[in-house]
C-alpha cells in the first residue's frame, strides 16, 4: 500500500449516448488530475476516451463491445493504457441475467518494467432487484 499523502482530485467528462432501433453507441472522453499536497509525489495528469457498443441480437440476448485509450502524466513517467473486450449477454428471467465476456487490457510505459498485456475471461449472473 502507498501512502500518497492528502491531495485533491478533478474530474472532467463528457458522455454521449446514442440509441438506436437494436444499437447503443456510448461515447466518453475524461481528464482526471491529482494535485498532492502533502508529499513530494509528482502531480498526475490522465485523459482518455471509450465507446461502448451494444448490439441487441434477439429479445433476450445483447452483443457487447468496447474499446478505450488513455495517456497517463505522472512527472517524468508516461504511460499509454488501452483495454479492448467483448461480450454476450443473455436476460434468463426479467430480474436475472447471465453474462460472459473476454478482454484485453495494455500498458505502453517508458519503463518496460511497469509495461504489462493482461487477458481476461468473465462470466457472470446478476439478480434484480
Amino acid at each position: 500500500i502507498r501512502d500518497e499523502g492528502v491531495y485533491v482530485s478533478k474530474r472532467l467528462s463528457a458522455t454521449l449516448d446514442f440509441d438506436f432501433t437494436r444499437t447503443q453507441v456510448t461515447l466518453q472522453a475524461y481528464d482526471v488530475s491529482r494535485e498532492f499536497l502533502t508529499t513530494d509525489a509528482p502531480d498526475e495528469d490522465e485523459y482518455g476516451a471509450n465507446i461502448g457498443v451494444d448490439y441487441q441480437v434477439g429479445v433476450r440476448t445483447t452483443l457487447t463491445s468496447q474499446l478505450g485509450m488513455a495517456e497517463r502524466d505522472s512527472g517524468d513517467q508516461q504511460a499509454t493504457l488501452g483495454e479492448a473486450g467483448v461480450g454476450v449477454q443473455y436476460l434468463l428471467t426479467p430480474s436475472s441475467l447471465v453474462a460472459v465476456g473476454y478482454s484485453h487490457s495494455w500498458r505502453d510505459d517508458e519503463s518496460d518494467a511497469d509495461s504489462y498485456d493482461e487477458n481476461r475471461v468473465m462470466a457472470s449472473y446478476s439478480v434484480f432487484f
